[in-house]
C-alpha cells in the first residue's frame, strides 16, 4: 500500500505543475512548499496553515528590509562618488 502514496505524490506534483498555465496560480515553488509541509505534518492542516502564514510575513519582512538596505546603502554610496566627482572638478578648475 506505501506505492499509493509514491503515485499520490506524483499525480499531485503532475497537477501543481499544470495549474502554473493559470497566471494567479503561477507560484510554483510556494505550491510546492504547501504541499510538501502538508504530506510532512500527516495532513495537520491546522499546524501548516499558521506556520506558511508566518512563514510568508516573514520573507516579506526580509525582502522589504533587504531592499531598503540596498537603497541606504546605494544612496551613501552615491552621495560619496558625487562628492569625489565634484572635488575631482575642482581640483581641475583650480589647475
Amino acid at each position: 500500500m506505501e506505492i499509493a502514496g509514491y503515485v499520490m505524490t506524483a499525480l499531485v506534483s503532475f497537477f501543481m505543475c499544470i495549474q502554473a498555465k493559470r497566471a494567479w496560480l503561477q507560484y510554483i515553488p510556494g505550491t510546492f512548499i504547501g504541499a510538501c509541509a502538508t504530506f510532512a505534518a500527516d495532513g495537520a492542516w491546522q499546524l501548516v496553515v499558521p506556520s506558511l502564514i508566518l512563514g510568508g510575513l516573514f520573507g516579506y519582512a526580509m525582502k522589504a528590509s533587504g531592499i531598503w538596505l540596498h537603497k541606504q546603502l546605494s544612496d551613501r554610496d552615491s552621495d560619496t562618488s558625487n562628492s569625489k566627482a565634484a572635488n575631482a572638478k575642482t581640483a581641475l578648475a583650480n589647475d
